[in-house]
């Protein structure tokens, strides 16, 4: 099996290159005046309106909406009144109005707790995080357990960057915080120089040679997750400023493993 370490570097290489800009060198044959002429673009009529697009008419809206509105309108005007005019009988109107409001959102939000109540498949706190606290303890402790397996398994086809430059405040910190969780999981990290900057924590760091570049980085430190897949090798920003022990891996556990629109 290839080592990660040299995997890094496998993948540094190209990427470094590939921000190399193309200039007029790279075209010469083309010669200083050459210009293409652009294709003429076909006209594309524009599409009809779909039926379903089009505003109900009045008779459609159902008499529950146009209540509703009714009454919101009405709230706000008297409202608007009281502050403008604000007269015993105006404050009166727009108070009385409110109580209205009040006592249907009341009512509202009880047959929504029941409903909640007897169907389970709407409480959320069934479906997803828990609000009683005996559950809500069994439920974190096995998020962690899910997590650490996420990283541990990530720590085998994935390696870390750290990229660091001169006059960086909160580099040593990041450092040992990589340190750390490298130490915890198996990661292998590369450290990355930029502009000749020291770190005792990777004293081997290599030279920047253009992977700030093609990295997309625009602050220092920052730490790159890179997969080192065969076929499928990408690098991903998981930070760039300090970051606790605890984020880096919620970071690492969720761009690995954690679908999109599974954590909420």
């Amino acid at each position: 099996m290839i080592p990660l370490r040299a995997l890094l570097f496998g993948l540094l290489v190209p990427i470094a290159a590939m921000a190399k800009t193309d200039t007029y060198w790279d075209q010469h044959n083309s010669g200083w005046f050459w210009y293409a002429t652009p294709p003429i673009e076909p006209e594309i009529a524009p599409l009809p309106i779909p039926l379903a697009d089009q505003k109900p008419s009045i008779s459609e809206i159902p008499p529950e909406v146009a209540a509703h509105e009714k009454l919101q309108r009405q709230l706000e005007n008297t409202r608007s009144v009281a502050i403008m005019n604000p007269t015993l009988q105006n404050v009166t109107d727009y108070l009385l109005v409110q109580q209205e409001v009040m006592q249907r959102s009341a009512r509202f939000a009880d047959v929504w707790q029941r409903v909640i109540w007897t169907t389970p498949e709407l409480d959320y706190s069934v479906t997803n995080r828990p609000t009683n606290a005996a559950a809500l303890h069994t439920w974190n402790r096995e998020l962690e357990a899910q997590r650490t397996a996420l990283v541990a398994d990530a720590a085998q086809t994935h390696g870390l960057f750290f990229v660091f430059g001169p006059d960086c405040i909160y580099c040593a910190q990041i450092a040992q915080t990589l340190r750390r969780v490298s130490g915890q999981f198996g990661f292998t990290v590369q450290a990355v120089a930029v502009a000749g900057a020291v770190n005792e924590d990777f004293p081997d760091a290599w030279p920047d040679n253009g992977f700030v570049e093609a990295a997309q980085i625009s602050s220092l430190p920052a730490i790159v997750l890179a997969s080192l897949a065969p076929g499928h090798q990408q690098l991903t920003l998981l930070a760039s400023g300090p970051l606790a022990d605890d984020e880096l891996i919620e970071r690492i556990a969720v761009l690995t493993g954690v679908p999109i629109g599974d954590r909420f």
